[in-house]
């Protein structure tokens, strides 16, 4: 497996799998399990900082740093991209 280069890419890897198994012509199990699936789990790390302005961030793909983003940043994306799939789902 390659790896990742910037936060968008990885983005990609969870919701656009996700998207293709939402396909009418995806497998059924798949279409089950998507069915059950009611939420997602995020850990935050406790001991840092928590002032961050998203308005002021880079956008997902300019983040090629080996460093993670903030969890702030993580949240408000994974929110975004969940949000959108739910109303891909919804469709």
């Amino acid at each position: 497996m390659d790896p990742i280069i910037s936060y968008e890419e990885y983005l990609r890897k969870i919701f656009v799998p996700l998207a293709e198994a939402s396909n009418s012509n995806a497998q059924k199990e798949m279409k089950i399990l998507l069915g059950m699936v009611i939420a997602i789990d995020s850990v935050d790390d406790e001991n840092s900082e928590s002032n961050i302005d998203i308005s002021e961030a880079e956008q997902p793909a300019a983040w090629i740093r080996k460093q993670n983003p903030h969890y702030l940043y993580e949240l408000f994306y994974v929110w975004v991209n969940a949000a959108a799939f739910n109303n891909l789902r919804r469709s």
